[in-house]
C-alpha cells in the first residue's frame, strides 16, 4: 500500500501544480477579453456614433429636399422604407408604403414650392434614430406652411431610410385645396 501512495503522490502533486496554473492563466484570459470589449470611453464613441448618423441623416434629409423641389415624388418615396408610414400637414390620414408615399407626394408637389428643414433634437440608438424638427414649404400663393416634423429613421441596408414621418402644421388644416381638393379634412376611420 505504501508502494501505491508513494506512486499516485507525484501524479496528484502535478495534477494540483497544472490545476493551479490553469486558475492562474484564466483570469488573465478573461481580463484580456474584457479589455477588448469594454471601451475606454464609451460616451465618446456614443457620440461619435451619433454624429455619424447625424450626418448621414442629413444626406438623406438634402436628398429629400432636393427630390422635392424637383417635384419627384418617385424619388422621394425611395428614401423611405417599403412599409413606411406618412402623415402630411394637411390633417388626414396616415399614407403607407411607398406607392401611396408616392402618390401622396405626387399630388402635394406640383403645387408646392421649395422646402426648408431644420433639426432640433436628434437621437439615435443602433438601427434606429428619431429627428424632431422644423419645417416651411410655400405653396401656390397661400400662405406658406410651417410646422413641426418627426422622423424616424431605420438602417437598412448600406443607409438610413424613413420609416415614419409626421408633418403637423401650425395653420388649421386646409386639406388639399390648394392644389384643387375638396378642402375638407378627412377623419380616419374608427
Amino acid at each position: 500500500m505504501t508502494a501505491r501512495t508513494g506512486e499516485t503522490r507525484p501524479k496528484r502533486t502535478l495534477l494540483g501544480i497544472c490545476a493551479g496554473l490553469l486558475l492562474f492563466a484564466a483570469p488573465r484570459r478573461a481580463e484580456a477579453q474584457i479589455h477588448v470589449l469594454v471601451p475606454e470611453d464609451p460616451r465618446r464613441e456614443r457620440s461619435a456614433y451619433t454624429a455619424t448618423v447625424l450626418e448621414e441623416f442629413n444626406v438623406t434629409m438634402a436628398e429629400w429636399r432636393a427630390a422635392w423641389e424637383a417635384d419627384d415624388a418617385q424619388r422621394i418615396a425611395r428614401l423611405y422604407t417599403t412599409d413606411a408610414a406618412l402623415l402630411l400637414p394637411a390633417g388626414e390620414s396616415p399614407v403607407r408604403g411607398r406607392e401611396q408615399i408616392r402618390g401622396a407626394l405626387g399630388g402635394l408637389l406640383p403645387c408646392s414650392g421649395g422646402i426648408r428643414t431644420g433639426v432640433e433634437d436628434f437621437h439615435v440608438n443602433g438601427e434606429m434614430a428619431y429627428a424632431l424638427g422644423r419645417f416651411e414649404y410655400e405653396r401656390g400663393g397661400a400662405a406658406p406652411v410651417a410646422g413641426t416634423y418627426v422622423a424616424v429613421l431605420e438602417y437598412q441596408g448600406r443607409r438610413w431610410l424613413i420609416r415614419s414621418q409626421l408633418f403637423r402644421s401650425e395653420l388649421p388644416a386646409e386639406g388639399t385645396a390648394a392644389c384643387g381638393g375638396t378642402g375638407e379634412n378627412k377623419e380616419a376611420p374608427r
